[in-house]
């Protein structure tokens, strides 16, 4: 069912890869989007830029400036728990069908090097996950790596990935991906594939202006997402992120985000495998620190005619990452803090 392929693809690229997300999966992953009409598009898809590279398109300034980057350390390691939720409600042939995911994890990365230009080497890790389905009326399939020794069939890629680092990431200070090394070699081919060029859809990281800026500055970031053709085959779509910084308090950056797709898509099959591909939400960025404290994201698609005439598809969700503080790690380790 596309449905389900579609939540464990998407499971997959933002938690084994860690999120690529958005992440997504994204990471993870979700978000409030829109198919943009080819007139409304900000540029066609053959004019569109460098693919990953996020550029500043100015607005109107206020006084004060900001200079955004990523300030890690030599041995850091930064915890994240992440709530993530998702809804899938599919109508076919006048019956109604209903999906409900739910996935919590614990995660960090550790920062491995620094190089002289700033780049720090990331590698991320699973700690802990926590995932369950529920189709329609069949009873909820459940896994909890903490617990389980054994994992469903649909859970079994997750279980295998945790604990163990898969991959590490090459980033500049300003969130740009330069590059992929996987350390897991049986990685699906469209996974190995995307490392290999640095796919910008790969990064956890918010890209972040190579500038100074001042709330109301927006700026963007153009990649690619793939959609299934048929008989193995795939096609690229170009994307648009947007970014604004809205507002600057204590220290702590608050940007918003939407997704949207550039190109004209008149495939409805082909708007149903991108129904989770155009998150929106918001991200807190703690300047001093140089990381990112928070983020959430938020989907309320629709799609007609997804699975064939007279078919609907509905996706709806949220998913929240927050920083956690060093002493609720420890703590939750089983030390204290004195």
């Amino acid at each position: 069912m596309l449905v389900r392929a579609n939540w464990f693809r998407r499971a997959l690229s933002c938690e084994v890869i860690v999120c690529a997300g958005l992440i997504a999966s994204a990471g993870l992953t979700i978000g409030t989007g829109t198919f943009v009409r080819a007139e409304d598009a900000e540029a066609p898809a053959s004019a569109v830029a460098p693919v990953g590279t996020p550029s500043v398109e100015p607005v109107k300034m206020a006084a004060t400036t900001v200079l955004l980057r990523y300030k890690f350390q030599p041995g850091q390691f930064l915890h994240y728990e992440v709530a993530d939720h998702v809804r899938y409600v599919t109508q076919q042939a006048g019956n109604s069908f209903e999906t409900l995911q739910r996935n919590d994890s614990a995660k960090h990365f550790r920062v491995v090097t620094i190089e002289e230009d700033g780049s720090a080497l990331l590698e991320p890790i699973i700690d802990r996950i926590r995932m369950s389905a529920k189709l329609h009326e069949k009873p909820v399939v459940e896994f909890d790596s903490a617990k389980d020794k054994l994992a469903p069939p649909e859970f079994q890629r997750h279980k295998e990935a945790v604990g163990k680092p898969m991959a590490r990431f090459l980033f500049t200070p300003s969130g740009e991906l330069k590059s992929v090394k996987l350390l897991e070699a049986n990685v699906p081919p469209a996974v190995a594939a995307a490392a290999a060029k640095a796919d910008p859809k790969m990064s956890f990281l918010v890209p972040l202006p190579t500038e100074s800026i001042a709330v109301g500055h927006r700026w963007k970031q153009k990649y690619n997402e793939s959609i299934s053709v048929g008989q193995g085959l795939f096609q690229p779509v170009p994307m648009l992120r947007q970014f604004e910084l809205i507002g600057i308090a204590d220290g702590i950056a608050t940007i918003k985000f939407k997704t949207s797709i550039l190109a004209l898509l008149n495939d409805a099959k082909a708007q149903g495998q991108l129904a989770q591909q155009t998150p929106s939400g918001t991200i807190e960025f703690d300047i001093e620190r140089g990381l990112i404290r928070s983020r959430k994201f938020v989907t309320n698609e629709t799609v007609l005619n997804a699975f064939g005439q007279q078919t609907l598809l509905q996706v709806s969700g949220e998913s929240t990452e927050k920083l956690v503080p060093h002493e609720a790690v420890i703590q939750q380790a089983g030390f204290t803090t004195e």
